[in-house]
């Protein structure tokens, strides 16, 4: 009996100091396809990633404190089922569609739809969040297109494969079932440091980018492509044609400017590129525009004449034949520089919107104003050639410069204009002064940046350098 209180005592006290627990569904960690936490990740960012709330995700790993979480750990990802694999987000690149995402990562479609829970294409728009699968296999990272008259067997000799398993691979029907627009993925060797090698690319081009993702209204954008030699590309942007031109360093580039009030949500991206022997590649893809948050400017009362459309439209078509030619030669080079001098007060910012004589905020301002604070005079921010000299209504007394590949500025309500249509000028010449012309309600110069026929934010054009 001393023996058996012994036993009761000692296992008493084991179980005190080693609690035990019946075993569960919920203590067992669901099975499923995992994700590797990254560093910074939360659990309200993994839930918004992959579309489940956080309690599921607690639940389904048994985690006991939600603020602790390690890089590099795994978690399962509930409510996926028939998905198995580990998972990652990435973001979606320019060119990118489920098509050939599906054949790039050798995941079948309807499973990538699944995964993302997509109900229209619409959704698969550059620089949004897709999850994908992190597979062990050779994920196809080179992409190839057939020459104008070539064949998928030529294009198999060119990279060293075989056109079967091409074909295979890249869900073609048949070997001669792809065309000169068809893109062909393909396994190739990394490079070191190459470590989006993995990602969609686009046939002739190495790379592909937008200064920004996603757009926000009022900006400048900047699409930069490398490649081969000899391409002529095209495309457009929110339904703007793109007018791209080879630089120095040998990118394609294109600026586009987005309207201040440009409807946000997802607007199309369309882009074609042709190579000297006639082969083509075209793809559309949605961009998403993001909202300037611009500011609302105090109720103005000005001369109602000026806001009177039956006169104002006249100017804006006159504006718009002056801004719209677009010349090869660039002529600027560098940041601007300020048009007036130094100290530099300015009075109203690009974008506000803007609401005249008790009417709606239908309008906003296009450009940047400054006050006269060290002086009058009025200077070029760039090289260009001066395209327009005269009166408008709203705009006064006004000058436009053509600084080249589809780049002008304008200088509004001036009391003088030191310039003349023709002239070609250099940064920092006076070409005007500073006035009270036009719709004011007092001097000042108004000073206007034009990307590809869109007023844009000025303040970029004095801060960066494009291209």
């Amino acid at each position: 009996m001393k023996l058996l209180s012994k036993v009761a005592y000692f296992f008493l006290i084991f179980l005190l100091v080693f609690p035990t627990y019946s075993v569960s569904a919920q203590d067992v960690a669901s099975s499923g396809p995992t994700y590797t936490i990254q560093p910074g990740d939360t659990l309200n960012v993994i839930a918004i990633k992959f579309g489940v709330s956080v309690d599921d995700i607690i639940l389904a790993n048994n985690i006991s404190n939600p603020n602790i979480l390690s890089a590099g750990q795994q978690i399962v990802i509930p409510g996926l089922e028939g998905v198995t694999g580990n998972l990652t987000a990435e973001e979606i690149p320019l060119g990118a569609n489920l098509s050939n995402l599906s054949v790039q990562y050798q995941f079948p479609i309807d499973m990538l739809i699944k995964l993302n829970k997509v109900t229209s294409p619409r959704e698969i728009y550059a620089g949004s969040s897709l999850i994908l699968p992190v597979s062990d296999q050779i994920t196809l990272n080179g992409i190839q297109s057939i020459k104008s008259g070539g064949t998928l067997f030529e294009t198999a000799i060119s990279i060293g494969s075989n056109p079967w398993i091409l074909a295979t691979q890249n869900n073609l029907q048949t070997t001669w079932s792809a065309t000169p627009s068809t893109p062909v993925f393909y396994s190739q060797e990394k490079q070191a440091g190459d470590a989006k090698s993995a990602r969609s690319k686009i046939p002739f081009l190495s790379s592909l980018q937008f200064n920004e993702l996603p757009v926000i209204q009022g900006h400048t954008i900047e699409i930069s492509a490398t490649g081969e030699q000899g391409l002529l590309i095209s495309g457009s942007l929110l339904d703007k044609p793109l007018h791209f031109f080879q630089q120095s360093d040998g990118r394609y580039t294109a600026l586009q400017g987005i309207h201040a009030m440009a409807e946000t949500g997802l607007s199309p991206f369309e882009m074609s590129i042709t190579r000297p022997d006639g082969s083509k590649y075209q793809f559309s893809q949605m961009i998403y525009v993001q909202s300037g948050y611009y500011p609302e400017d105090p109720p103005l009362s000005v001369d109602p004449e000026t806001i009177d459309p039956s006169y104002t439209k006249a100017e804006d078509d006159t504006i718009k034949q002056i801004i719209t030619p677009v010349s090869p030669i660039k002529l600027w080079t560098g940041i601007f520089r300020e048009p007036v001098d130094e100290p530099v007060c300015t009075k109203s910012i690009f974008g506000v919107r803007r609401i005249y004589n008790g009417g709606q905020f239908t309008s906003y301002h296009g450009g940047l104003d400054f006050g006269v604070c060290a002086n009058l005079n009025i200077y070029a921010p760039a090289a260009g050639t001066v395209v327009f000299t005269g009166p408008l209504t709203a705009t006064g007394n006004a000058t436009f410069i053509d600084h080249g590949q589809g780049i002008y500025t304008g200088y509004g309500h001036q009391a003088e204009i030191k310039v003349k249509a023709g002239d070609h000028v250099e940064p920092g010449q006076l070409i005007g002064i500073i006035g009270a012309t036009g719709r004011v309600t007092g001097p000042h110069l108004h000073f206007e940046v034009w990307v590809n026929g869109v007023k844009v934010n000025p303040v970029q054009w004095l801060e960066n350098i494009y291209p």
